[in-house]
C-alpha cells in the first residue's frame, strides 16, 4: 500500500481529442511522461493516477484527432487514470473576447463541442 496516494487533474482544451498548437503539445508532452514520473514517484511510496478533462469535440471539429484519442485513453487508463470531456457553452465556444489565431470558430462552435 503506498504511503501517499495522489490524483492528479490536467484540465486542457486540446490535445487528447483536439490536435492543435501550444497546449495541445503541451498537453501530449505531459501524457507521455507520465508513466516514467508515475514510476518514480511509487519508487518512493507514492501512487499518482492521472485524470484528464477536455473541452468536448465531436468528429466535425476541424482539428478532431481520432487516432490519438483512442491511443490516449489506453494509455490513460493502463495508469489506472480516466478521461472525461466537459461542456464548452461560452460563446462560439471559447471564452469572451479570446483572440484566437484560428479565428472566431477556432476552437468550435456550440454546434461541434456538444455532448
Amino acid at each position: 500500500m503506498p504511503e501517499l496516494d495522489l490524483a492528479a487533474v490536467h484540465l486542457t482544451i486540446e490535445g487528447i481529442r483536439a490536435k492543435g498548437g501550444g497546449v495541445c503539445t503541451v498537453t501530449r508532452g505531459h501524457l507521455a511522461s507520465l508513466p516514467r514520473v508515475k514510476k518514480a514517484l511509487e519508487a518512493k511510496g507514492i501512487r499518482l493516477t492521472p485524470y484528464f478533462v477536455e473541452t468536448h469535440f465531436d468528429k466535425t471539429f476541424t482539428n478532431f484527432d481520432e487516432n490519438h484519442l483512442a491511443k490516449a485513453i489506453k494509455e490513460i487508463e493502463s495508469m489506472g487514470g480516466k478521461y472525461y470531456t466537459v461542456l464548452n457553452a461560452s460563446p462560439n465556444g471559447h471564452p469572451v473576447s479570446a483572440n484566437w489565431p484560428g479565428g472566431e470558430d477556432f476552437f468550435g462552435t456550440p454546434e461541434q463541442i456538444k455532448l
